[in-house]
């Protein structure tokens, strides 16, 4: 990531002086606001090393220097797989999550160019995630003697949560209505699973039961059942970079 915004600071240093001498400030106009795409990956976090992300950008320019800038990020991962036991019978579970983040930062940007600058951010980002395929597997080896396993309802229910961003990045100037940016942040934020439901053994057993006369006893079919459905918790960090790129169009 570093020899790449290497390269293009370079490179766009080097054509600065084909392109003739221009107001710095042309796109960044104080109480302006400037809207655009982008495309990229998101790395960390759980399972998936590189992940695409999409997603808009929104910027109004206060000063020259300073601006307020909205992100809205979309991606996914893989919960990582966990293994469980209820009532003595184990089961692992995964599913996927789709991910939502919604950041509000502070950005400084000094210019190297006439075209060309580079800035530091830093703001809170709303995390929210969502659910899906939820998928469970008894392990064989754990279900006791004469019980049959069978998965009881499994649901996998997340917190949406607050975390702090923190970004670097460079912008080039390429007309008077458009400029490019190249950016790379960090996340730090934390996420609660709650894993509710489970497998359930059951096998079928014969009981004494009083019987309809005095003194007499009969037999009776009941259902024993063991790992009756409850609910784990897991608490951690899911921290995790993203580098972007994009286009931002000024009015």
């Amino acid at each position: 990531m570093r020899s790449c915004m290497a390269l293009v600071l370079v490179s766009f240093l080097a054509a600065n002086g084909a392109w003739g001498e221009k107001d710095m400030y042309t796109i960044a106009k104080p109480q302006t606001v400037r809207v655009g795409g982008f495309g990229g990956i998101l790395h960390g976090g759980d399972t998936l090393e590189n992940s695409p992300v999409l997603g808009a950008d929104l910027v109004y320019q206060v000063t020259p220097r300073f601006s307020l800038e909205f992100v809205a990020a979309f991606s996914r991962d893989d919960l990582p797989e966990q293994s469980f036991e209820d009532g003595g019978v184990a089961f692992v579970t995964d599913a996927e999550l789709n991910l939502q983040v919604f950041s509000l930062l502070a950005r400084v940007q000094q210019p190297l160019t006439s075209r060309l600058s580079v800035y530091g951010a830093g703001g809170l980002g709303y995390h929210r995630y969502d659910i899906k395929g939820e998928r469970a597997v008894v392990d064989p080896a754990t279900v006791p003697a004469g019980f049959t396993a069978g998965l009881g309802p499994l649901e996998v229910n997340v917190d949406n949560e607050f975390g702090l961003h923190l970004a670097a990045g460079l912008l080039v100037t390429l007309s008077d209505f458009f400029e490019f940016f190249l950016e790379y942040r960090h996340s730090l934020v934390d996420r609660e699973l709650e894993y509710v439901g489970g497998v359930v053994a059951q096998k079928e057993v014969e009981v004494a039961v009083p019987g309809g006369e005095p003194g007499s006893t009969a037999t009776e079919t009941r259902i024993v059942t063991r790992g009756a459905s409850g609910s784990t918790t897991l608490d951690g960090s899911y921290d995790h970079g993203m580098a972007r790129a994009g286009i931002n169009c000024h009015f």
